[in-house]
């Protein structure tokens, strides 16, 4: 059995790794390559380039100055210790043996990981779509708030094809992709339910009358998430490709609302 995993973007680097043991990733020289044009960026280019916080654009600015091509446990940690979000934390890869680990390295090959972000980026590029396509779905909400899903949905488009295009570059092929897409199905809607549940554990109404108004803004016919089924499910055709889902005459209306501009595929 292989296992799919999405890396994570929050990282521990502080806690001392519990093996020494670890392998070397691909693509070295193209890595550095990329490196060295970022060096010639202060953190205001990167969060202009990047559209991000200028925590976050401070933080990548300083992994960027500290990166060495030449990975050992002094400058480095194997991902499966340093990946902290909610899959990796339920994993407690840290309280593995090394017999786990080794288990663990080969039925988590790095191309299965890669799959399973190009089904996630599918997901949110088909459901950012939605947002733009069912103006209904955010009647009501803050301005402040409908602003932000839009903001989110534009950014959640303009890369949807970034990891498609690595994954279909090092090898991916369409049995792997759809079988990502299946098993990322599955738990992105335990996920969903699960947190759904822990938001409602102190809710005191008819759970029943809640759940059938929550499927219903969500599924309806005016629904957040109306017309998912199609797009979706052609993920799952041998010769798909995200842009072939070209949305961007509606995302650049949508983007008249951030003074305009076009989305270019990445």
């Amino acid at each position: 059995m292989l296992s799919i995993l999405s890396p994570a973007k929050t990282l521990d680097y502080e806690t001392a790794p519990t093996t020494k043991k670890s392998t070397q990733p691909l693509f070295i020289d193209q890595a550095a390559s990329l490196v060295k044009s970022a060096r010639k960026m202060n953190p205001e280019d990167i969060q202009d380039l990047m559209g991000v916080s200028e925590k976050i654009a401070t933080l990548n600015h300083e992994r960027f100055m500290n990166w060495e091509p030449d990975f050992s446990l002094n400058n480095a940690k194997q991902s499966v210790l340093a990946f902290k979000g909610d899959v990796y934390t339920g994993l407690q890869a840290e309280t593995l043996s090394a017999d786990e680990l080794a288990f663990a390295q080969k039925h988590l090959p790095a191309l299965r990981q890669l799959a399973g972000t190009v089904a996630l980026e599918h997901l949110t590029a088909i459901m950012a779509d939605a947002t733009f396509r069912n103006p209904a779905g955010l009647e009501g909400a803050h301005p402040k708030m409908k602003e932000l899903w839009h903001w989110h949905a534009l950014e959640e488009t303009e890369h949807k094809a970034v990891a498609f295009d690595v994954f279909e570059a090092v090898g991916g092929n369409a049995r792997m992709r759809r079988f990502a897409m299946f098993v990322t199905t599955v738990e992105f809607t335990h996920h969903v339910i699960r947190n759904m549940r822990l938001l409602l554990r102190d809710y005191k109404g008819s759970r029943i009358k809640l759940w059938y108004g929550g499927m219903k803004f969500l599924f309806g016919k005016s629904g957040a998430f109306k017309g998912l089924m199609r797009p979706y499910l052609d993920f799952y055709r041998k010769d798909f490709h995200p842009w072939d889902h070209d949305n961007r005459e509606l995302v650049s209306s949508v983007m008249k609302e951030f003074g305009g501009g076009t989305v270019q595929p990445i």
